[in-house]
């Protein structure tokens, strides 16, 4: 069985789906496989996970869209997508090393570096969907803690999907790796990373609205209310965001599970914090990103306390003075409602902006001609309702 997928750049590789032959009955008689398409980002071109049905992107880590084999090469051999991936779980026996940028497509020529880890693992070997890049599957888990990438090289065995092209470089089927794993990871990524034993950062005895209430007297703390209730104003983007606050959290405390608890409840929470990053989530990495750079940590409440005093609060007059919210009230802040998901809310003044030309009149009338007829926006649910358009661009209207 073969499929033709769409070429990118500098490649010209035929894709062949992978049978059971090539990569064990036990792997394609899992139901852990998702189509995806090619979506261009840029300069780069990204393999994007997406429903056949309604052609919308999907989580590949939620089991609820994974398909069998046959189901998934069925939409692939007719066009439906460019190409299959299998989803790695904790669940699952499997490993992939992934060595990027290391074959030429028109030669087909492997850098030695890389030739030298083909050589080491006596398991299934294909060619990757760029043409440039080189998979290893075979039996086999990393150690706790392992690392997942340097340089042009990765590996993972789980919350990970890997496109699988059935290119095969040899003709070997998916064997046990354990040993030779775990060797060549020591090697290459050097010790795991111990767990989170950071015995010398102790955590303040602060409930967390007193952990609110001692930073909104720092010199910062309009900052930290901003980001707090989801302001991401003068950060490139959300993640870089989500990096500050979290910075600012654990200076105060260093205690991970309270740094999570709060972070859930903020502004600036959402679905992209519990993804799966490596062997943690996001969320694990932002963290410990925050706790690895701490130079210095707050210990003034530590201080007072193990002096024998009491854990001080704002008082009614200084939260007067200034608009600082507890987290009850902050969860007790209605979600908004949505005329649009995610772009349009109720009851709300919304603004568009950009330099002449571009586009804001089309988008002003997409927007109302969806709403007005209760047609979906580019895949975002739409609110039907009336809608009034004023033309005010000048004299002529």
């Amino acid at each position: 069985m073969t499929m033709t997928m769409t070429s990118m750049t500098n490649t010209n590789v035929t894709v062949q789906a992978p049978d059971s032959q090539a990569l064990n009955a036990e792997l394609t008689s899992l139901d852990q496989w998702i189509r995806w398409k090619r979506e261009r980002r840029g300069d780069t071109v990204a393999k994007v996970p997406f429903d056949e049905t309604t052609g919308r992107r999907i989580n590949a880590l939620d089991p609820a869209n994974w398909r069998s084999f046959d189901a998934v090469h069925a939409v692939v051999s007719t066009g439906g997508a460019d190409g299959a991936g299998f989803v790695l779980t904790r669940n699952d026996p499997y490993f992939c090393i992934d060595l990027d940028h290391c074959r030429d497509p028109e030669t087909g020529e492997i850098d030695p570096a890389a030739q030298e880890v083909l050589d080491r693992f006596d398991t299934y070997a294909e060619i990757s969907a760029s043409g440039t890049g080189v998979h290893i599957i075979g039996r086999g888990a990393l150690p706790d803690g392992a690392r997942n990438r340097t340089g042009n090289v990765e590996v993972y065995d789980r919350a990970r999907l890997i496109a699988v092209t059935g290119h095969r470089l040899n003709g070997k089927p998916v064997s046990d790796c354990s040993e030779e794993l775990v060797r060549w990871h020591a090697e290459t990524f050097g010790q795991p990373r111990l767990s989170r034993e950071r015995t010398e950062r102790r955590s303040q005895p602060l409930t967390d609205d007193q952990l609110l209430e001692v930073m909104a007297r720092a010199r910062n703390a309009d900052k930290i209310r901003a980001l707090l209730f989801g302001d991401t104003s003068g950060y490139a983007s959300q993640s870089e965001a989500d990096l500050a606050l979290v910075s600012h959290l654990a200076f105060y405390t260093q205690d991970e599970q309270q740094i999570d608890r709060l972070i859930r409840q903020s502004g600036l929470y959402r679905e992209k914090w519990n993804q799966s990053r490596g062997t943690g989530t996001y969320g694990d990495q932002t963290i410990d990103a925050a706790l690895d750079g701490l130079s210095s940590v707050w210990t003034g409440v530590a201080a007072h306390v193990a002096a024998g005093g009491e854990v001080f609060r704002l008082d009614d007059e200084m939260r007067a003075g200034r608009p600082l919210y507890s987290i009850d009230e902050i969860m007790d802040t209605p979600k908004p409602e949505w005329m649009v998901d995610g772009w349009l809310q109720h009851d709300t003044l919304a603004a568009l902006y950009s330099p002449p030309g571009g586009g804001k009149t089309h988008t002003a009338l997409d927007f109302t001609m969806r709403i007005a007829s209760g047609t979906p926006w580019h895949g975002c649910r739409t609110e039907q309702g009336t809608v009034v358009y004023i033309a005010a661009e000048g004299a002529a209207g």
